[in-house]
């Protein structure tokens, strides 16, 4: 095996600079299907009362603040009959792009466009308003409400008002993706993410008066990203989905009231110009003058125009906020609940550059270098296209560097690189405008595999070795304390194994080990087997969701299949663990089988274990990895792992090579060099032996041992292990 230094987070996603804001988050908005235009349900019920189980005594609470603002937003209407003359509201936003560089990773431009939206439909100067129903035009509200993007950050620091953070919480998102919120009594915070939680959801928002408080740190909008704007990865009928989820930013329920159940009888959101409504999925608006018909509302007046095309109904042909929706929100903008009444003050609009004068001459910033690749791991003299990731400010130039890359050095924004050298690499991108300049050096981000494979046949693997970091590869790339690692606090045989230490960490992170390279081309009929024990911290069946997937590559890691997928209660052997988990019995392991397929018989197969938490995640063990099969040749013979370990390796100049191995009983024992193209290079030791540690020197004069590729290969007659063997000048 060749030594070959391993960091704990050698693919290093982030930038050897960071500068983030730490902080600790109801209406949920689901996407679902009708027809070609998906269909918007809210879960703001179940929410809250997620939220009021959790704290006690603020339902209570809670349901005082909206009852005080449904009664201020009354009262204000009354003192400010002509309120469509009144002073417009600008609220400063800062949209957070938490992202994997995925789909995710929306544009500015998409951003911008979303805003745009935003700012005609608060304005009512969307053209779709030409469209309302004539019962409903006189009511049709210009809220005086403005959104710009800040030009200035928390430390007052020149911004775009878009923030890019790389982060696992753009995958099933929930409050946890907040964890950079900037001051909500600053800015109106809104998330980017790939998937939320919950199946089907598409944005979600808290009431004011429900983030107060502690609750703080939970304020602020989650969209998905093809939910915002209309472009990009949006489109047109999503358009809508930020300007509902700002409704009830600013105290707005559904048409229907404070629940996710639509089409029911005379439902009322309190607001008095909004009608009782049924609340609708689909935009169904009949020929005048029937547009509506009540039979089971008691009413004085059983045919009711409904107010289908509001911003806070499901109905997907949404143009309007009424006057009290309007009144509503400037009560709450004038509130001190959720300190939404400092957003907007001129203090804050300078101190955040949302003031006119900032907006209509913005600065230029310096940008925020950031890269992506299209591979991580290739082979020798294989390709990576790299992508300028930078952002906050246009780039203007840039210059790339690559160690023992081909070209060594680019200025283009997505160059080409071909890597000869085997081992990691590094990358450093600086990018330039006339604000200045920015560079980001990513450590360890591209690993090539030499040309030969690490170990003649499968592996036979029970981590009682101290190898672990030259041999196997962890991917962490997030660099945080979840991640694949040798421990010798249990094991299903001997004393040690790897885990992945997830107790109490963020949901859904990822974490790889990458096996090293075997060539299994001698062998047929292969399975993979290998020990595994898990827990979760979560009590109920449904918060079993952590995730176990095996992968095998042939190309140096470049692409994986995969090949097994253990989840749920099958993966969580040892159950419910409310502490750290530590597999104390044997029945805490179970036994997991892989069909290799034909078309692995071939040389420098890697296998990837990929660990997926889940909402209540705790820790995952795994031991004794082999591989399963005859031998072509070799039908005598037993892979199995002897803790063989070849050192110092690669080997130069006068240096004596050890080969240390232990042997359970007393055998007859050869110990062979082979050299890559199976032929015998010498015999190092062959002798009855006793049971033990042991250590065999090599001297390289003495066996005439020139500069090249070696396997080390020990048998005791029924089984063998291999490992190889880098002899340098």
């Amino acid at each position: 095996m060749i030594n070959i230094p391993v960091l704990s987070n050698p693919l290093n996603f982030y930038c050897m600079k960071t500068k983030t804001y730490t902080i600790l988050a109801v209406a949920l908005l689901w996407a679902g299907t009708n027809g070609a235009v998906a269909q918007l349900n809210c879960g703001t019920d179940h929410m809250m009362h997620q939220l009021f189980e959790q704290y006690p005594g603020l339902q209570a609470e809670h349901e005082q603040l909206l009852a005080q603002a449904r009664q201020d937003a009354l009262l204000f209407k009354q003192q400010n009959p002509d309120v469509q003359s009144a002073p417009t509201y600008i609220i400063p936003v800062v949209f957070h792009i938490v992202h994997q560089y995925g789909v995710e990773y929306i544009s500015d431009a998409q951003v911008i466009d979303a805003v745009n939206i935003l700012n005609e439909d608060f304005r009512k100067l969307n053209a779709d308003t030409a469209m309302i129903i004539p019962p409903f035009q006189p009511i049709a509200a210009d809220c005086r409400i403005e959104f710009r993007l800040a030009t200035k950050d928390p430390d007052g620091f020149c911004t775009n008002g878009i923030n890019r953070i790389y982060s696992h919480e753009t995958n099933e998102a929930n409050d946890e993706i907040k964890f950079n919120q900037w001051p909500r009594d600053k800015y109106l915070n809104i998330w980017i993410a790939r998937t939320i939680g919950a199946s089907g959801v598409a944005g979600y928002a808290y009431y004011p008066s429900a983030v107060t408080g502690i609750l703080y740190t939970r304020d602020g909008i989650v969209v998905l990203h093809n939910y915002v704007g209309s472009i990009g990865t949006s489109q047109p009928p999503h358009a809508r989905t930020l300007t509902h989820e700002i409704g009830h930013y600013l105290s707005l329920s559904h048409l229907w009231g404070s629940n996710n159940d639509p089409e029911q009888v005379c439902g009322d959101d309190g607001i008095l110009d909004t009608p009782p409504t049924r609340g609708h999925v689909s935009c169904t608006i009949p020929t005048p003058p029937l547009y509506m018909e009540w039979v089971d509302c008691s009413l004085p007046d059983d045919t009711i125009v409904e107010n289908v095309e509001n911003y806070m109904e499901y109905s997907f042909c949404s143009r309007m906020f009424t006057l009290g929706q309007s009144a509503a929100m400037e009560a709450t903008l004038q509130s001190g609940i959720a300190s939404r009444n400092n957003l907007w003050k001129p203090a804050n609009l300078l101190a955040t550059g949302s003031d006119s004068a900032s907006q209509a001459n913005p600065p230029t910033c310096i940008p925020v270098a950031d890269m992506s690749a299209n591979r991580y791991f290739v082979c020798q003299g294989g390709t990576v296209t790299f992508t300028d990731r930078s952002w906050r400010a246009p780039v203007t130039s840039r210059m790339w560097t690559f160690t023992n890359g081909t070209p060594a050095t680019s200025t283009a924004a997505n160059p080409t690189v071909t890597f000869n050298t085997w081992g990691w690499q590094h990358v450093w991108l600086t990018v330039t405008n006339s604000a200045g300049s920015d560079t980001c050096y990513k450590h360890n981000l591209i690993f090539v595999s030499p040309p030969w494979y690490d170990y003649f046949g499968g592996p036979s693997e029970s981590f009682e070795n101290s190898n672990f970091a030259q041999q196997w590869i962890v991917v962490n790339d997030e660099n945080n304390t979840s991640k694949w690692q040798q421990t010798s606090s249990a094991g299903y045989t001997g004393s040690n194994c790897v885990m992945v230490n997830t107790y109490g960490e963020d949901n859904y992170v990822v974490d790889e080990l990458i096996s090293p390279s075997y060539d299994l081309s001698d062998n047929t009929g292969m399975t993979l087997t290998y020990k595994y024990a898990a827990a979760s911290a979560g009590i109920n069946s449904f918060l079993l969701d952590e995730t176990l997937r095996v992968y095998t590559s042939v190309d140096c890691g470049a692409t994986w299949v995969l090949r097994q997928t253990i989840t749920g209660a099958n993966l969580c052997t040892a159950g419910y663990s409310q502490s750290f988990f530590v597999p104390s019995s044997p029945s805490h392991w179970q036994t997991a089988t892989v069909t290799l397929p034909s078309p692995l018989q071939v040389a420098n197969v890697r296998f990837k274990f990929q660990y997926t938490t889940g909402y209540t995640p705790n820790n995952i063990y795994i031991d004794d990895i082999n591989i399963n099969g005859v031998g072509v040749g070799e039908n005598e013979l037993t892979n199995y792992n002897f803790g063989l370990n070849v050192y110092p390796n690669p080997s130069k100049g006068g240096e004596e090579i050890n080969i240390a191995y232990t042997l359970a009983n007393d055998a007859n024992i050869a110990i062979t060099l082979v050299d890559m193209v199976g032929r015998e290079v010498a015999i190092v030791n062959s002798q009855n032996q006793t049971a033990g540690d042991k250590v065999v020197s090599i001297d390289k004069d003495a066996l005439n041992l020139t500069a090249g590729v070696y396997m080390v290969k020990i048998s005791n007659g029924s089984s063998y292990s291999t490992q190889k063997l880098v002899i340098t000048d």
